[in-house]
Formats: C-alpha cells, sequence, structure tokens
C-alpha cells in the first residue's frame, strides 16, 4: 500500500522563508592603519554591502571625541558616517570612554574594493568589516542580525544573545555561526560562544587576533541539528572569575551575527506538470496522483468535473477556475511530500470551503473588484507563487520528467501507518508508530475528500506503537482515505471498505 508524508505547519506562526539572500562576513585589523582598503571578493556577484568601522574613545584618556569618516570606493561615495555607540553594553564599572562602529551600505562593488577615509583617526579605529550580500541558492539559507555590543567581564550569567528562527527541514543540517570581535588590545582576552540549537549545542573560547591587530571573526559549527529544529540561540560573553567563570575576560566590541545553515523542503512542482502527468497509461504518469481517493476522476468538489476535467478547463476569466488549478496543484504538491507553511495550509484550507459552497457558475459571472470573485484571485495567486517555488520549498526545474520530486526519499521518519486487512469486511486493526510525543488523530475522508468519520484522537508518545482494532459499520462500501496527523508529519492511505 502506497504511503505518503507531508508536513504540517510550524508552531512558531511564520509566513515563509523565501529563497532570500546570503550573508558572507569578511574583515581586517586596520589600528594605525591610514586609508585601508577592504577587497570584496567575486564582486561581480555581491547585492550589496553593509560595512562597519569598529572605533574606541578612552576619552577619560585624553583621547579626542570621535569624529565623522567616509566610506568610498570608484562607483560611490555615501553620506559621511557618524560614530554610532554601541547600543548594548554589558560591562563593569569602568572610566568614562566610547566604544561603538561607523557604517555605510554599498549597492554595487568593484574590484578596487572599498576605501575608509579614517584620516586622523587611525589610533582609534580598530577594524574594518562587511556583510556581503549575494543571491542565496535553493536550500541555503543565512541572516545577520543583532544589535553592535561592548562587553567587558560580563561573565556568562549575562551574556549577549541573539536569537534565530530557520527554515524548517527533512533531514539535519549544520548551523555555522560567525562573530566579529574587535579588541582594545591585541593581547589575549577571552571571548566565549555558545550556540544551542534544541538539543545540540556548541561551546567555543577564543583569545587570538586572526584577523590582523585588534580584530577576530570566529565560525562556531553545531553539527547534525535535527530538521525539526528551527530556534537557535547565540550567547556571547567576556568572562569574569570573580562571578565564577574559569577565564578571565576583557573588553571587546563585537556586531552583527551571521547565521548560515541549509534545509530541505522538498521542491514543487507547476499545474503543467500535474495535467500532463495525470494518465495512467502513459510512461510519465505521476502515482502521486493515486493517492487522490479516485486518482484524476475523483469529483471535484461541486464542479460535476473530476480533477482532471477541471485542470482541463480553460479559467476565461472565472475565478473558479483560476484558484481551482492552483489548489489542485497544491495539494498534489503536499501529497507528494512538498513541505507546506502554516500560511499555505491555511490558503488550502479556505479554498477548500469556497469549493464547498461555490460552483463554477456561481463564480462566472462575478466581474473585476466583487469581494468574493477577489478572494478567489487572492488566494489563486498565493498558491501560484508556492507552485513555482518563490515561497516556500524551491522549483523542481522545468515542466518535465526530470522535474519529478524525490521528497519521499528524504530522512524523516514516518509514522509505519497500516491497516489490515484492506479490503475491510467488518472489523480491521489499525497500527502506527508515532515520531512526536502529543496528540495524534486517525480521521477518514471519502472520496470528495469530506472527513467522515474519526476513529482516533488521542496523546501518544514518541516511539511506543499504537493498536487498535475499528468496525467499518458506520462506512458505505467504497474507497476511502485513512490519514493519520502526528505532530508535524501527516501519513495518508487508501482502504477499501467491503
Amino acid at each position: 500500500m502506497k504511503k505518503f508524508l507531508s508536513l504540517l505547519f510550524l508552531s512558531f506562526g511564520l509566513v515563509q522563508f523565501s529563497h532570500a539572500q546570503v550573508v558572507e562576513l569578511i574583515g581586517i585589523g586596520v589600528k594605525d592603519v591610514s586609508s585601508p582598503i577592504l577587497y570584496i571578493p567575486d564582486p561581480g556577484s555581491v547585492d550589496h554591502v553593509v560595512v562597519e568601522a569598529a572605533g574606541v574613545f578612552r576619552t577619560y584618556r585624553g583621547e579626542p571625541e570621535p569624529t565623522d569618516v567616509q566610506f568610498y570606493d570608484s562607483d560611490e561615495t555615501p553620506a559621511p558616517s557618524v560614530f554610532i555607540e554601541a547600543v548594548v553594553q554589558k560591562t563593569v564599572p569602568i572610566p568614562e570612554q566610547k566604544w561603538g562602529h561607523y557604517t555605510a551600505t554599498f549597492n554595487t562593488v568593484d574590484a578596487g574594493g572599498i576605501t575608509l577615509n579614517n584620516v586622523g583617526q587611525e589610533a582609534y579605529i580598530v577594524s574594518f568589516t562587511a556583510y556581503v550580500y549575494r543571491t542565496g541558492g535553493a536550500g541555503t539559507y543565512s541572516e545577520a542580525k543583532g544589535d553592535r555590543a561592548f562587553l567587558y567581564q560580563n561573565g556568562s550569567g549575562d551574556p549577549v544573545v541573539y536569537n534565530f528562527t530557520i527554515p524548517y527541514s527533512y533531514s539535519s543540517r549544520n548551523v555555522v555561526v560567525s562573530v566579529p570581535f574587535s579588541d582594545v588590545n591585541a593581547d589575549g582576552r577571552y571571548s566565549i560562544i555558545d550556540v544551542t540549537a534544541g538539543a545540540v549545542s556548541a561551546h567555543a573560547e577564543f583569545d587570538d587576533n586572526n584577523m590582523g591587530e585588534r580584530l577576530h571573526i570566529e565560525t562556531v559549527t553545531v553539527a547534525d541539528v535535527p530538521g525539526d529544529v528551527t530556534e537557535v540561540s547565540v550567547s556571547i560573553y567576556s568572562p569574569n572569575r570573580n562571578l565564577g567563570d574559569s577565564k578571565e575576560g576583557d573588553s571587546f566590541l563585537t556586531s552583527a551575527v551571521v547565521l548560515a545553515t541549509s534545509y530541505d523542503q522538498g521542491c514543487n512542482l507547476t499545474q503543467g506538470y500535474w495535467k500532463t502527468h495525470a494518465d495512467p497509461s502513459k510512461k510519465k504518469y505521476d502515482s502521486t496522483w493515486e493517492l487522490l481517493p479516485s486518482g484524476p476522476a475523483t469529483v471535484f468538489f461541486l464542479s460535476g468535473q473530476t480533477w482532471l476535467e477541471v485542470f482541463d478547463t480553460q479559467p476565461r476569466g472565472n475565478a473558479y477556475y483560476i484558484l481551482a488549478h492552483q489548489y489542485m496543484a497544491a495539494e498534489l504538491n503536499v501529497l507528494n511530500g512538498s513541505y507546506a507553511s502554516s500560511q499555505i495550509v491555511t490558503a488550502i484550507v479556505d479554498a477548500s470551503s469556497l469549493f464547498n459552497t461555490y460552483s463554477p457558475a456561481d463564480i462566472v459571472a462575478l466581474e473585476g473588484g466583487d469581494a468574493l470573485r477577489d478572494q478567489f484571485i487572492t488566494l489563486g495567486e498565493l498558491l501560484d507563487d508556492y507552485n513555482n517555488g518563490e515561497l516556500g520549498p524551491v522549483h523542481c526545474g522545468d515542466d518535465s520528467e526530470s522535474e519529478k520530486s524525490a521528497v519521499l526519499d528524504n530522512s524523516l521518519e514516518i509514522n509505519e501507518l497500516s491497516v489490515y486487512p484492506n479490503p475491510i469486511r467488518g472489523h480491521a486493526t489499525l497500527s502506527f508508530n508515532p515520531v512526536f510525543d502529543g496528540n495524534a488523530t486517525v480521521d477518514v475522508f471519502n472520496s470528495l475528500g469530506q472527513k467522515t468519520l474519526t476513529l482516533f484522537n488521542q496523546s501518544v508518545v514518541k516511539g511506543v506503537p499504537v493498536s487498535f482494532t475499528f468496525s467499518s459499520g458506520q462506512l458505505k462500501e467504497g474507497l476511502y482515505v485513512i490519514t493519520l496527523q502526528n505532530g508535524m508529519s501527516r501519513e495518508s492511505m487508501k482502504v477499501q471498505i467491503k
């Protein structure tokens, strides 16, 4: 019996992760260097660059107040940059001094690099860094996040904490965190990073200025983070023996933390693919269609047509078919194992409600500006973005044989749903092995996609098998789909009632 696995929305309620940019952190130490140049690798692939220069002005020693600086390259000269003191300051009492950054944004860069005009302040500006943004590839995610901070022996009990939310993934992945540290002196002064992702964590201690005098960019990797872990916490502190730490730290500046990871959410196929892969007599038939109660011949709600007939109907301005085509593609993508966020799950549910209420004839006469027609169109546009890989899982490729997704071969566990005997005559035994702690439900849907019966709705424990016997006496003869929902996973199988 063929099964399928699909992922439901996550509790944190994020809308959707787009295929956004990746962020690279680079830098050099520049204390006592006049007009330093920071070269950006592969400048032709850059979307934009945010540069920063960290400065330390100890006015209690008679050092001057910070003045404006200028960043520039051959194409751009942004407005002079003013000194911004660190937003977060966690320190033991120290004399008056100013720790902070200058910053500017460049929309283009070239091979000549970006120059910092620090004339007159070379002794006080200690580092020159850049956050380089490029277009990301499929399945990559990175983010620069956090306020600039000045830390001085704040200790492990009072760290600066940055919290990240990363995309759900069908498989485990590594999480890599990069942090810039700008030090007032070049001596060994400990900076400590703790990264936690669910039950997986990493602890790292650093005292080397590995990017030149006064700057070190440190990287910490948390390996094999489970795909269902989506919250990552990064803690940074300067240790203090008087507060119980094993090391003694000193003062340093830090700025935005860069987190990078990968994710696998399957891939999506367009309505054109599903329409042209619906004939079981053809070599390119996609067996995902078999997960519908009657395959391509399943009746589509109140339309009086089958799913395939609806696909073959040109919308010609009828918002019913505009939404129907995208709805069917989205449903088939989910059946094929593609991830659906809470936003997409809600859109599918809302579309189902409309199709359970209206027929094509009810919608065809509606004109532009009608609120009901606009609702159909808006949902259709959202699901179109999902099916084309612009929102959520990437697009599998061109509409061809190679576009078939292989997302069922991922490492996420399934619940091993089984029903015996099948076909069912009188009584049957249903078994599954939960993969999440919490509630599990087992529902029965008829050939129209309507829920007709709930067989199970109880709390379960991950890894503890569940088995029970049920009677088919409440169901008429025919084909049904039994669906198990356990945590973030959903698994279904077809059964025949005799």
